[in-house]
């Protein structure tokens, strides 16, 4: 009798296991994978973040900013997809991704990044035109999503541009040691120049960590690319005057040592367009979506702007909006009161 009941509880041990088993492996199969896929889709490198069981309510096109991937977006791709049905398609900029990637290429081309852009939106567009695309980009990728909608608004429904690099501090010190680095230091991986920008970028010791050995990441420039970035750059505010229809938001983090937070004030005077709003993350440093560095307010605004703009009534009207803004400290607060002063509701082009 007892070999029998001993027999009948290792049976039903096994048949557990292999049930619990068979539940893993099909929550498993029911979710994406995490990294995201990476497809090539027209020119342009994407990490996909998509899943065509679920019903898409949003394509959201992101792109980094300089010394950055695609894989900046892992974490805010995963999360919209599977939270908000929202489909990532993360780009690498010219120049950047994977080092030996049959789809990188080694020069920084900001124009035919641009133009990539252009020729992804067109694809997702004719895939289904009742989704709409939004563009997201983050420092150098906030002026390429800037550059390329006021290229062409055709099919975008709106663009985040998160602390858009126009104007960058210690910009005159930065290039100056550039300069001394490409000449005293052409063959180190990591200068001591580009060490202080991603100094600049974050203090997270992790974060630095993961920027300056990350292979796919591109942390040096030469001359001539440093110059076309420049040009490029500093034609972001040119290329806001030229956006008179398609919906705005901006996100600036208050404590951005990189890009100087009030000029994204007088950017957001230089947009035409009547639909915009200025987000002020009093906690937010200049990583805001890249490497998952958001917050819950963060997340709540860009689905705001992307799900419900419509719904809120008078969303648009609002100019400015502060979040994260417990105890704000006499510099920040400051720099926050110039922002507000900046800002010209009267600039609306009627």
């Amino acid at each position: 009798m007892k070999k029998i009941n001993l027999v009948l509880c290792l049976n039903l041990f096994i048949q557990l296991i292999y049930l619990n088993l068979a539940v893993f492996a099909s929550e498993q199969n029911s979710k994406p994978p995490l990294m995201g896929k990476c497809q090539l889709i027209g020119n342009s490198h994407v990490l996909t973040f998509n899943n065509s069981q679920e019903k898409i309510s949003a394509n959201l096109i992101c792109i980094h900013g300089m010394s950055m991937c695609a894989q900046a977006y892992t974490k805010l791709g995963y999360e919209l997809l599977n939270q908000h049905k929202i489909a990532t398609y993360a780009v690498n900029v010219e120049g950047f991704g994977p080092i030996g990637s049959d789809t990188r290429n080694e020069k920084l081309d900001l124009l035919d990044t641009v133009k990539d852009i252009h020729k992804l939106i067109s694809i997702l567009y004719t895939q289904n035109p009742d989704i709409p695309i939004f563009l997201l980009g983050e420092s150098m990728g906030a002026s390429i999503a800037i550059a390329t909608t006021a290229q062409n608004n055709e099919h975008i429904a709106g663009i985040i541009a998160v602390a858009p690099a126009w104007k960058i501090k210690k910009l005159k010190r930065n290039l100056t040691k550039g300069i001394l680095q490409y000449i005293i230091e052409p063959k180190v991986p990591v200068g001591f120049a580009t060490k202080g920008v991603i100094k600049q970028a974050t203090s997270d010791p992790y974060l630095i960590e993961h920027i300056e050995s990350d292979t796919s990441h591109r942390i040096k420039l030469s001359p001539i690319e440093a110059i076309a970035f420049l040009e490029f750059i500093h034609k972001t505010n040119i290329n806001a005057t030229k956006i008179n229809k398609t919906p705005v938001m901006i996100i600036q983090g208050l404590q951005d040592n990189l890009v100087k937070p009030e000029s994204a004030a007088t950017l957001y005077n230089d947009f035409k367009t009547e639909q915009k709003i200025l987000i002020i993350d009093a906690k937010g440093s200049h990583l805001i979506f890249e490497e998952g560095q958001y917050n819950n307010n963060d997340i709540i605004e860009l689905l705001n702007f992307i799900k419900w703009q419509n719904e809120i009534t008078n969303y648009f009207k609002i100019h400015c909006l502060i979040i994260n803004n417990e105890d704000i400290n006499h510099k920040y607060q400051k720099i926050l009161t110039k922002i507000l002063k900046t800002i010209k509701p009267e600039t609306y082009n009627d």
